[in-house]
């Protein structure tokens, strides 16, 4: 008997455990410290206590401010239940679910406290480098990537590099590297240790994939394509054939003309990826100070070499030739040979209206040379016979030569320039005499000196006098050509031992005519010497 009193009372002990068991709320879903990654959340839960239904709240935070959000009169006790709340924004969600009795406000159930972080953005991928299509001088390749994304995971690189071979291969995922929110980040896979080929026909394909915690992807839109080329552009030099004014009068090393836009002549570099080649004028020293550059992006062949007109340079200027071929990778090579030189001259450039008188400061030139060169209508030589030889279009004395150290007149309808008068001292005498050779009283001489201008003072010392006063009267008028104002060709006349214009310089190249007395005057105009008299 005693023993049956004990079971029932023990059956009696564990029915009031039963019944009189804590009430709970279980937060079944979405997890603690999980994610969404569409921001439409569903909240399950369960109610269990001694009731058998339950009215409950969902309570959160997703707007920014704590507040009860849903209430359900109808949740059935042990029941898995959902609350819905959609279009979320991406955030971190605190939420919980709180319970009542419906027929007793003091039987109350309380969850705890989970978070689900809403994140519906993929990593945002910035390639630093190599861009799409890029060139790689080395063959070494250094991926460099910046990821954006606030739940930072990793990323993935594919390439079809063959890390054997160094070559293409298999499209394979090769390296994966976790990386931080909005900062740069390298792959070490083909930075050092692989060396790509040369390669330029875009067979070299990459890509990164890259995830973050909430589970969203990102892609590259497409393959990224690399291209290697670490061999030069071939060697190639410069062409003195090819080199001459823009009126077809050849030149050579530092060679001095009025010509602003001569023309130069290379062959062409030997390069599967050839860009360009860049052709620069230094104006102070080769490769450095300030350049007129032209660029070129014709590459040429063995059958066709390359020319081109310099159309920006100024007078008075020397000059440092310098080309430079170009690969697309940016590999580049310069003439074989750097230190061709060009010299520009303003003195003999300037063509104003009406006459002009110049010296023939190179080799000879022809009145058709003349005609051609300064577009005039009419050009003249004044001759040893004291005559003058004119040529207009279509006339007969095209060829008549005038030599080195010889005035043309030109006359032009207006203001225009000399382009091609290439000086060379060498081309004729530097020293001659004054002379009065025919019945004509006048000489027209031009000083040959390139480094000594005169002044009528200093000739009219030297012609009539002992070199330092006037004795005699040898030559008793001077007649100054002088390109005034760039406009056209004035007189500036001198009478022997004359006060007015005395002063009167005569350069390099300016002409002028002399009234001779003598049959014959002996003294030689470059046997001036003005250290001695």
């Amino acid at each position: 008997m005693k023993k049956f009193i004990l079971l029932m009372l023990t059956a009696i002990l564990m029915c009031v455990s039963i019944v009189m068991a804590a009430p709970t709320i279980t937060l079944n879903a979405p997890g603690n410290n999980t994610y969404d990654t569409d921001g439409d959340l569903v909240f399950n839960y369960t109610a269990v206590g001694n009731v058998s239904t339950w009215t409950c709240n969902l309570n959160t935070d997703d707007t920014g401010t704590w507040a009860e959000r849903e209430t359900d009169s109808g949740v059935i006790n042990d029941t898995s239940t959902l609350f819905t709340r959609n279009s979320i924004s991406d955030r971190k969600v605190k939420w919980n679910i709180n319970c009542t009795d419906p027929n007793n406000a003091g039987n109350k159930l309380n969850s705890g406290f989970y978070y689900v972080t809403v994140d519906t953005i993929s990593p945002v991928i910035d390639v630093v480098a190599p861009k799409d299509n890029s060139w790689s001088t080395d063959g070494y390749v250094q991926w460099q990537i910046n990821v954006t994304d606030n739940n930072a995971d990793s990323c993935v690189l594919w390439t079809n590099l063959n890390a054997t071979t160094n070559s293409t291969g298999s499209y394979v995922a090769k390296e994966t590297v976790s990386y931080t929110n909005d900062t740069v980040f390298e792959y070490a896979f083909g930075n050092v240790t692989n060396k790509w080929h040369d390669n330029g026909t875009s067979d070299y394909i990459w890509n990164v994939v890259c995830n973050d915690s909430a589970g969203n992807s990102n892609t590259l839109t497409s393959n990224y394509t690399l291209l290697v080329d670490a061999t030069s552009p071939g060697a190639f030099k410069f062409l003195t054939s090819d080199w001459q004014t823009s009126g077809g009068l050849s030149l050579y090393n530092a060679s001095t003309s009025t010509d602003y836009t001569p023309q130069i002549g290379w062959e062409y570099s030997v390069e599967a990826n050839f860009d360009r080649y860049r052709i620069r004028f230094y104006n102070t020293t080769l490769g450095t100070g300030g350049f007129v550059e032209k660029n070129s992006s014709t590459q040429g062949s063995a059958s066709a070499n390359l020319t081109t007109d310099m159309s920006t340079l100024v007078g008075d200027k020397d000059y440092f030739i310098w080309i430079t071929a170009y690969d697309l990778a940016g590999n580049s090579v310069n003439t074989t040979i750097s230190d061709y030189r060009y010299s520009t001259i303003s003195q003999g450039r300037t063509l104003g209206s009406g006459w002009n008188v110049h010296m023939i400061q190179g080799n000879t030139l022809s009145l058709g040379q003349l005609l051609n060169s300064t577009g005039a209508s009419t050009v003249s030589y004044y001759n040893s016979s004291h005559q003058f030889t004119s040529h207009i279009s279509g006339g007969s004395n095209s060829g008549t030569s005038v030599p080195y150290g010889e005035a043309y007149f030109a006359y032009m309808g207006s203001a225009s320039t000399m382009k091609d008068m290439v000086r060379n001292t060498s081309a004729g005498i530097g020293s001659f005499n004054i002379t009065n050779q025919t019945s004509g009283a006048y000489s027209l001489a031009c000083n040959r000196n390139l480094t000594t201008g005169y002044s009528f003072q200093k000739l009219d010392y030297y012609f009539n006098g002992d070199g330092s006063s006037v004795v005699s009267q040898n030559v008793s008028r001077f007649s100054f050509f002088n390109s005034s104002a760039a406009t056209n060709y004035k007189y500036i006349p001198f009478l022997y031992n004359w006060t007015f214009n005395n002063e009167t310089i005569m350069n390099y190249g300016d002409c002028s005519f002399f009234e001779l007395n003598e049959a014959v005057q002996t003294k030689g105009w470059l046997e001036i010497d003005w250290l001695s008299i």
